[in-house]
């Protein structure tokens, strides 16, 4: 009988560290991609975490999200205000999907790129985003999702 208490309380401890989990996931707000969430300045509850930020790279991503909006940063790490060509593509979970493309000038890391994009509260939405220096040298590319 004692074996069977020990199966049965092993089993319930397993099924709430399962849930635990699950929820973790499904209702975090996190995103799953190479970019964080990022709300320093947005009012976000998020963690700030900065991927890309200190290297050798020309750029880092900074994005926050909530139930309404997906708002993307594009920083570069050069302090010279440079003009570049944005092109992206947004594909939204409940179908929707789009494509830009804009020449943006004098961006620098108080100017950076901002892609914003609405959603509804529960829509997942994926930004594939180029970025191409005047000569039309890609200088940055990344693909993101955020749930």
């Amino acid at each position: 009988m004692k074996s069977a208490d020990t199966l049965i309380s092993a089993a319930v401890f397993v099924a709430i560290v399962a849930v635990v989990i699950v929820s973790i996931f499904v209702f975090s707000g996190q995103a799953f991609s190479l970019q964080w969430l990022i709300g320093e300045k947005t009012d976000s509850r998020s963690e700030a975490e900065v991927i890309g930020e200190g290297t050798l790279a020309a750029f880092y991503e900074e994005a926050y999200t909530d139930h309404e909006i997906v708002v993307l940063r594009i920083i570069p790490t050069d302090a010279v205000s440079m003009d570049y060509h944005l092109s992206y593509s947004v594909v939204k979970g409940y179908g929707e999907e789009y494509s830009r493309e804009e020449n943006l000038t004098f961006v620098s890391p108080d100017n950076p790129i901002v892609i914003e994009v609405s959603r509804m509260a529960d829509e997942w939405v994926d930004i594939f985003a180029e970025v191409r220096d005047q000569d039309g040298l890609l200088v940055w590319e990344s693909q993101s999702g955020y749930g």
